[in-house]
């Protein structure tokens, strides 16, 4: 009983199925770094460049959305299940979720494209200069304004306030 519980612990388990990577070759179970008699694993040879990245299915479907879109063809079910190899179930369930996340949307019933990512905000102020107008800036860009064309601005963007309200 003794010796069968230190054989097993000797003995990593193996995976029946290793897992996917982005590495150029498959990884096999001959491949795994095999245990010494002392129970430590031999030296290893250097660490690659780029790290492995493990890919699941839903970045694969999520990339594949993506290459077709910037190729201008269409990403439907029938697409991704011929370019991947995955059932339908699998397909969906991903989709679904990558909807309901923002991340894709559904063109018409079927076809699906990415969602391009928002820009990201800059910063902006407003100072007021003695005798009137004002210097707007909007990131980089400085503007410097009168004040009819203060007014102008203004009435260009009341509609924004009052669609989304006195929020700060």
């Amino acid at each position: 009983m003794q010796e069968n519980l230190s054989e097993n612990l000797q003995k990593p388990p193996l995976m029946e199925q290793p897992m996917a990577f982005d590495a150029p070759e498959p990884i096999s179970p001959a491949s795994l770094p095999a245990t010494g008699a002392s129970g430590t694993a031999p030296a290893r040879p250097p660490a690659p460049s780029k790290p492995l990245v493990r890919r699941g299915t839903g970045a694969a479907i999520y990339q594949a959305i993506v290459d077709l879109g910037e190729s201008n063809k269409v990403a439907t079910r029938q697409v991704l299940m011929e370019l991947l190899g995955l059932p339908y179930s699998i397909i969906d369930d991903h989709v679904k979720r990558m909807i309901e996340d923002g991340r894709l949307r559904r063109v018409v019933h079927g076809v699906f494209e990415a969602v391009p990512p928002a820009a990201e905000d800059r910063a902006v102020s407003m100072t007021f200069v003695p005798g009137g107008g004002g210097k707007l800036e909007v990131g980089d860009a400085c503007i410097d304004l009168t004040l009819r064309e203060l007014r102008m601005v203004g009435l260009a963007t009341a509609g924004v306030v009052m669609q989304f309200g006195r929020e700060a």
